[in-house]
């Protein structure tokens, strides 16, 4: 379960939390995950940009979106919609903002995540920063600061704690399932036009060590195919092909379509099709690419994953 493993952490910020609301403090001083950020606001921010889809979903799902006054409106999930429209501003894209209009638009707090790290100085200038990003080596903690942080922001930490308590029954119901059934997969992510071993992506995160299925056995030990040997480096990505599955079977082999996410391909792979007992999932590519922790995506990715357990 998501609380379980940091619930001194969780009390830690509920304490804060009524702290903030009852004016006991006049600055609010928080921490990404990475500790490498820390932003200092002068009171619950009221004007809010945001530059991270999964921010966008949680907030959304907090009541929050009021407060949101501008993002990139591109590559949205059809379930956030409506923040392409009025009265809602668009800043063009996550990596290549407008700066001059975020500057014009006077915000009181700017969300981000690792796709917009490139110009977090440029924003920096402009209102304060504050970076959610997830690692991948503490997963479940790292949703849970996240949405907490959020929550607290807006003045929402018991709604925030009625959500995560929805979902930690969700997981632990997959965990059962997943512990129970012997399928293994593969995480893969299609990119720049190849399909790429993704063992140590967030989405292979969210699939093995949130939700319990199983890895197949030294796949992420496996060498990149011959045409990247010249090249072998532990940053060379490992290729998949008919041969690798033929060495590393796997039940289940789940593909994140980034191309697809960001319209630069509508390509079926139709090469890996009748890969002989597999069967080949492609998961909805935008949620997966772009809202990997928020509120209401972390719900439908856990039901889209548990219907192929047996």
């Amino acid at each position: 379960m998501i609380i379980k493993k940091s619930a001194i952490f969780t009390l830690f910020l509920f304490i804060f939390s009524i702290s903030i609301l009852s004016g006991c403090s006049s600055k609010i001083k928080v921490k990404s995950p990475d500790k490498k950020t820390t932003v200092t606001l002068r009171s619950a921010p009221k004007k809010i940009i945001v530059m991270d889809i999964s921010a966008l979903d949680t907030l959304d799902s907090l009541g929050a979106g009021k407060k949101i006054i501008a993002l990139p409106q591109s590559n949205l999930p059809t379930y956030l919609t409506i923040y392409k429209n009025s009265p809602y501003l668009s800043i063009d894209q996550f990596d290549h903002p407008n700066l001059e209009l975020i500057k014009e638009n006077q915000a009181d707090l700017i969300i981000t995540g690792d796709i917009t790290a490139d110009v977090y100085h440029s924003l920096a200038k402009i209102a304060p920063v504050l970076s959610l990003n997830i690692d991948t080596q503490h997963y479940r903690q790292s949703i849970e600061h996240n949405i907490n942080l959020l929550a607290i922001l807006t003045q929402k930490p018991m709604l925030a704690k009625e959500y995560l308590n929805q979902l930690n029954t969700q997981i632990t119901d997959v965990n059962q399932k997943a512990k129970l059934s012997s399928l293994t997969a593969t995480v893969a992510r299609y990119e720049h036009g190849q399909l790429i071993l993704a063992e140590n992506s967030i989405q292979a995160a969210f699939i093995h060590e949130l939700l319990g299925v199983k890895r197949v056995k030294n796949a992420s030990e496996a060498k990149p195919t011959s045409l990247e040997t010249a090249q072998l480096n532990k940053n060379t990505p490992v290729i998949l092909d008919n041969q690798y599955f033929e060495q590393h079977p796997t039940d289940l082999l789940f593909i994140v379509d980034v191309d697809k996410a960001t319209n630069q391909s509508n390509d079926t792979h139709s090469s890996l099709t009748k890969l002989r007992g597999t069967q080949i999932i492609y998961l909805e590519p935008v949620r997966w690419v772009f809202a990997p922790w928020g509120i209401d995506n972390l719900k439908q990715q856990v039901l889209e994953i548990s219907t192929y357990l047996k």
